[in-house]
């Protein structure tokens, strides 16, 4: 009986293992974009340049990105919108200022 009862528990860890781990790592996992309001005078590509400066990256490539990522069409944008912008991690971080 011991011995049915060890292996039902051990099965059971590793159920909960199986089916949880992919759900804390999602819930836990580091984001590599922030959301962000368009202002007034924002473009795609002005936001684009500006994390450019900040993550060292080609400006086409974070501009494709936007567009991309926020299914816009011809690069537009309006005031009040919100998109999602990529980021680097926390070791060399991207100055949130800068996008304001």
């Amino acid at each position: 009986m011991k011995l049915k009862k060890w292996v039902k528990t051990v099965l059971l860890i590793l159920l909960l293992q199986v089916f949880l781990f992919p759900v804390l790592s999602y819930i836990f996992e580091e984001k590599d974009y922030i959301e962000i309001v368009v202002e007034s005078g924002d473009t795609v590509w002005s936001i684009a340049e500006t994390l450019d400066v900040s993550m060292n990256k080609n400006t086409n490539n974070i501009a494709d990105w936007i567009v991309e990522e926020n299914n816009l069409h011809n690069q537009m944008i309006y005031p009040g919108q919100k998109i999602i912008v990529p980021v680097e991690s926390e070791e060399r971080g991207v100055d949130l200022a800068l996008l304001n």
